[in-house]
């Protein structure tokens, strides 16, 4: 398939072939957050399809999944993304490669105990939420860690702006471990976002200091950026902070 190099991507050559390097990156094990940051119909799922396109001709394993506001169940995107991930993995390669990790994604995806030798789904005690989370954030990661190994990974996410709290809480935390594995999340966000609850603005700002500024151009359009560096500051807007954080 033609690479941005290559083919015309009308409007977008510049930043497509930015995420193509970002991919290359991951490809070598440098892995990393993109987010797609504008006005709704300025090209940012045109622009993730396209590097979503590049990925699977380049033999990565491709994962999208997007956000569905209050229409669906906490963790639904990180449902998904174990669903796909596990599909092509026998109970015994999973226990072998994840250990006592997979029993935790049971809590995710329970049909996962059917073909997991000595499944045994986490106990929840009160009082050991935040344990439990991080133990489930500590899972995921291994998921990620083990299925990039021969190939990359790429996680596509569209609207990440209306993902569920606990998602983003989530990406938060596996967004801190991308830079050394072969994973590299591409997500979609409109400009003007919805008001979050102090926890989701948290989870939003720190992905984004957790990225890394690879090189493309600052700007889709006047209302549009793809973003991957931090915002230094706190906003109202969270958006807005991203786009700020984007044009330096």
């Amino acid at each position: 398939m033609p690479t941005a190099r290559e083919s015309p991507f009308v409007g977008r050559v510049r930043e497509l072939r930015g995420l193509e390097d970002a991919f290359e990156d991951a490809c070598h094990g440098r892995g990393g957050m993109q987010i797609l940051l504008g006005e709704p119909g300025v090209g940012k799922t045109r622009l993730a399809n396209a590097l979503v396109e590049h990925a699977r001709a380049h033999d990565a394993r491709v994962v999208e999944t997007r956000g569905w506001a209050h229409a669906g169940p906490a963790y639904w995107p990180w449902v998904e993304i174990v669903r796909a991930l596990s599909a092509d993995l026998g109970g015994e390669a999973l226990r072998r490669e994840l250990r006592s990790a997979a029993d935790q994604l049971l809590r995710l995806v329970p049909e996962l105990g059917a073909r997991l030798p000595g499944a045994q789904a986490p106990a929840l005690e009160p009082g050991d939420d935040e344990i439990a989370r991080f133990a489930l954030f500590d899972a995921l990661a291994a998921l990620l860690r083990a299925r990039s190994v021969r190939d990359p990974v790429v996680i596509a996410i569209d609207d990440l702006q209306v993902v569920d709290t606990a998602s983003l809480v989530a990406l938060d935390f596996i967004s801190r471990i991308l830079s050394d594995v072969a994973v590299l999340i591409v997500a979609t966000m409109h400009e003007h976002t919805i008001e979050r609850s102090p926890e989701a603005e948290v989870a939003l700002q720190n992905i984004g200091r957790a990225g890394r500024r690879p090189p493309l151009a600052s700007s889709m359009r006047q209302s549009s950026w793809v973003w991957s560096r931090r915002s230094p500051e706190r906003s109202a807007s969270t958006a807005s902070a991203m786009a700020s954080s984007g044009t330096r």
